[in-house]
């Protein structure tokens, strides 16, 4: 198994050990198991541990956290009379009125570049941190089922690898257009 593609697929090594323990191959299918268990857990401590780096080395991370939640948290309170501008016949509003600011999940809040659900990427900034245009993606899926083919063993010269890659460039644009037409479900 390469290990490449259990970085790719994070139910590969799963799914792979259970298939063996329902195939009565118990000491492959635990240890694979156990395997993806602490592979979970070492990926998970090793984000945590990237989070709590970044704050010790840019220690402006960590005000700059604080100010957001403090900015998303803010309520306005306005003292005065509020009267109508038409011919509304109603009085006017006097008192205190208490205004709590609210975002959207999917819109940035435009001074921190900051959204709720997703990854926010300005359009000021570079190329680089765009995301990937969707006409590239006929060249990089087929290289990208062609390299994964190669790092499980395939042979290159052969017909199987080339109709590994179509069928793989056919799950992806499948995938592609289910995600497209059914968005809210997985």
């Amino acid at each position: 198994m390469s290990p490449i593609l259990g970085l790719i697929s994070p139910f590969y090594l799963p799914v792979q050990g259970s298939l063996e323990l329902a195939s009565k191959n118990f000491t492959t299918g635990s240890t694979k198991l156990i395997f993806a268990i602490i592979y979970s857990l070492i990926l998970g401590f090793s984000l945590t541990l990237g989070s709590d780096l970044a704050f010790i080395v840019m220690p402006n991370f960590r005000a700059a956290r604080d100010q957001m939640a403090v900015d998303m948290a803010e309520t306005f309170n306005i003292i005065g009379s509020y009267s109508t501008t038409n011919s509304t016949q109603y009085s006017s509003l006097n008192g205190t009125f208490g205004f709590q600011q609210l975002f959207v999940p999917d819109e940035p809040l435009p001074q921190y570049h900051y959204i709720l659900n997703g990854c926010y990427r300005d359009p000021t900034w570079p190329l680089i941190l765009q995301p990937v245009d969707w006409k590239f993606l006929f060249i990089l899926v087929p290289v990208f089922v062609f390299c994964l083919a190669s790092l499980n063993g395939q042979r290159y010269r052969g017909w199987k690898v080339w109709f590994m890659v179509a069928f793989g460039c056919c799950s992806f644009a499948g995938k592609l257009m289910f995600t497209y037409d059914l968005f809210s479900q997985s």
